[in-house]
C-alpha cells in the first residue's frame, strides 16, 4: 500500500535550516497560498481509492480475496495430473477476466499518459543544456494499456553523456535479468552507461526544472542517494484526471507590478509568445494582468515553466483546464535499460491478447497476496511480469524472441520527441482469442508451474521474499537531496 503524506502551506522561500526553498509561482490553485492541512491518507494497491476506514481491504475487495484464496484449488492441476474439463477452465477464465476488467481504462486515458511524456520531452529537452530525450518506460510500454491511476516511470537519456566499455558492462551486470541472457556479448555490445557523478548532476538538474514546471518542493522528492537516483513526484492531493471540453483551452494568467511594466510585456514579449507557443491574449478589463489562452498542452506546460523577470508573476485560471501531467504521480530516472527491457517484454506480451491479461492478473494477484512489494523486500512487479513470460516460454505458448533484436535505443533521436517515443495502445481485451476458455487454460498452466516457487495458497508469501538485507528498505526524506 502508498502512503501519501499531505502537507501544510507555502511559507517563505527561507527554510530553517537556512537554506531557500525553489522559486514558487503559485503553480496550480491559483485561490491562495494555504495548501489543506497535514493529513495522511493511504493509497489501495487493488484499486488506486484511497482506504477511507481501517478495513478497506475486508470491506472493498473481501470477494475478491476469498475468491484468490480458491484460486490455488482451481490451479492445482499439473502437468501430470488431469487437465482442466471445458467448465472448469471457462470458470477459470471468467474469473481473471473479472479480476482484471479495469486494468485498461480506455485509449483516451491512455493517451494521457503520452501526453505526459511529450509534455516532459518539451520542458526538458528546451530547458535543460544537455538536450535530454525524455522516454516512456514499464508496465505503459510492455502492456500498452494504463489504468489510469498508476504511477508513471520516465526516463531522461542524453546520448553524448552516455558511455560504452567497462563501466557499461560493470552497469550491465548489475542491473541484468535474471534468464533473458541469451546472448549476453552481443546484448551488452549494445548497452551504455551514464556515469555516476554525470547521472546525480542530470537528475538534481531535471528536480530544478521540475519546480521550474509548476511542481511543489513537497510533491518533488530528488532521490540522489540510492542505486539508481530519481526524481519522484507524488501528490499532494489525489485528484483523478477527468476529460475536459475539448474546445475548452489551457488559460495563464500574467500579473504585473506596475502599468509600466504590463505596456512592456505587450509590446516586446507577448509577441514572441505568440509566436512561439501558438497563444492568444484574451480580452482583460484588470490592470496589471494578462490572460492568454492555449489550445496545446504541452505548450501550455511548456509556457507555465518560462522564467519570467521583473517580479512578473503567473499561474493557471482558478478552477480551468490543466496538462495532464498534473494528474499523474511519477518517478524520471536516467536509466537506458527500463526503456530498452520495456520494449523488450512488449514483444512477448503483444504477441496474444491472452498474454497480456495474464500478465496483468498475476501482479494483481500477487499484490493481493503481498507477493509484489519490493518496498519490503519481496519481489517487483517486473519481476513478476518476467517470472510470466518465462513460463510462457516454457510451456511452449509463447514465441522465442532474440534479444539482440531489441537494442539498447528502441528509437532513434529525431527532433520531434513526442512522435518518436510515441507508444500505441494495445486495448487489454480485444475480442479474438481472449475468451474464458482460452485464458482459464493458459493461466492453469502457468500457474501450475509457478505453484512450486511461490507456495500458491492463501497468505502464501513466504518462499517469495527476498533474503534478508535485500532491496526491500523504503525510501525516506532523508535521502533527498538538499536543495538550494
Amino acid at each position: 500500500m502508498s502512503v501519501v503524506n499531505q502537507t501544510t502551506t507555502i511559507g517563505s522561500d527561507k527554510r530553517e535550516d537556512g537554506g531557500f526553498r525553489g522559486h514558487h509561482r503559485r503553480p496550480r490553485r491559483g485561490d491562495g497560498e494555504k495548501w489543506p492541512e497535514r493529513k495522511q491518507y493511504t493509497l489501495c494497491d487493488q484499486c488506486g481509492n484511497i482506504e477511507e476506514y481501517p478495513h478497506h481491504q475486508d470491506c472493498q475487495h473481501r470477494e475478491t480475496s476469498l475468491l484468490l484464496d480458491s484460486f490455488a484449488e482451481l490451479t492445482r492441476h499439473n502437468k501430470e495430473a488431469e487437465a482442466l474439463t471445458d467448465a472448469e477452465a471457462l470458470q477459470l477464465g471468467l474469473f481473471v477476466l473479472d479480476c482484471v476488467i479495469e486494468g485498461d481504462a480506455g485509449e483516451e486515458m491512455f493517451n494521457v499518459m503520452c501526453k505526459c511524456q511529450a509534455q516532459l520531452h518539451r520542458l526538458l529537452s528546451e530547458a535543460m543544456d544537455e538536450r535530454p530525450s525524455v522516454f516512456l518506460f514499464g508496465s505503459c510500454v510492455s502492456m500498452g494499456c494504463w489504468d489510469g491511476h498508476g504511477d508513471g516511470d520516465f526516463a531522461v537519456v542524453v546520448p553524448e553523456m552516455l558511455s560504452t566499455g567497462a563501466r557499461a558492462r560493470e552497469a550491465r551486470k548489475k542491473n541484468a535479468d535474471t534468464f533473458f541472457e541469451y546472448n549476453e556479448e552481443t546484448v551488452n555490445s549494445l548497452l551504455t552507461a551514464l556515469s555516476e557523478g554525470g547521472e546525480k548532476s542530470l537528475i538534481c538538474g531535471v528536480g530544478r526544472k521540475m519546480r521550474n514546471g509548476g511542481f511543489l518542493e513537497e510533491e518533488l522528492d530528488v532521490v540522489v542517494h540510492t542505486r539508481i537516483p530519481v526524481v519522484r513526484r507524488k501528490r499532494l492531493v489525489d485528484q483523478r484526471y477527468e476529460p475536459r471540453q475539448s474546445n475548452e483551452p489551457f488559460v495563464l494568467e500574467f500579473f504585473f507590478e506596475n502599468d509600466l511594466q504590463h505596456r512592456d510585456f505587450l509590446r516586446t514579449t507577448l509577441p514572441r509568445l505568440v509566436e512561439t507557443y501558438g497563444c492568444r491574449e484574451m480580452e482583460e478589463k484588470t490592470r496589471c494582468k494578462l490572460s492568454v489562452a492555449l489550445d496545446d498542452s504541452t505548450s501550455a506546460f511548456r509556457l507555465f515553466s518560462r522564467s519570467e523577470w521583473g517580479g512578473i508573476r503567473k499561474q493557471w485560471l482558478p478552477g480551468g483546464r490543466l496538462p495532464e501531467i498534473f494528474y499523474v504521480d511519477f518517478d524520471i530516472s536516467s536509466r537506458i535499460y527500463g526503456v530498452r527491457n520495456s520494449w523488450f517484454m512488449r514483444q512477448y506480451l503483444i504477441q496474444d491478447e491472452v498474454f497480456r491479461v495474464g500478465n496483468l492478473f498475476v501482479k494483481t494477484w500477487s499484490k493481493a497476496r503481498s507477493v509484489n512489494n519490493s518496498r519490503q523486500g519481496y519481489l517487483t512487479s517486473y519481476a513478476m511480469t518476467e517470472l510470466w513470460i518465462h513460463y510462457l516460454l516454457q510451456a511452449g505458448e509463447a514465441t522465442f524472441v532474440e534479444p539482440s533484436s531489441v537494442g539498447a535505443y528502441p528509437f532513434a533521436f529525431p527532433d520531434d520527441g513526442a512522435v518518436r517515443a510515441a507508444v500505441v495502445h494495445c486495448c487489454l481485451q480485444g475480442g479474438g482469442r481472449c475468451t474464458g476458455a482460452p485464458v482459464g487454460s493458459v493461466n492453469q498452466r502457468i500457474f501450475s508451474l509457478l505453484r512450486p516457487h511461490l507456495r500458491l495458497g492463501p497468505r502464501g508469501r513466504q518462499s517469495a521474499a527476498q533474503p534478508p538485507g535485500g532491496g526491500g528498505t523504503p525510501h525516506t526524506r532523508r535521502d533527498r537531496v538538499d536543495r538550494r
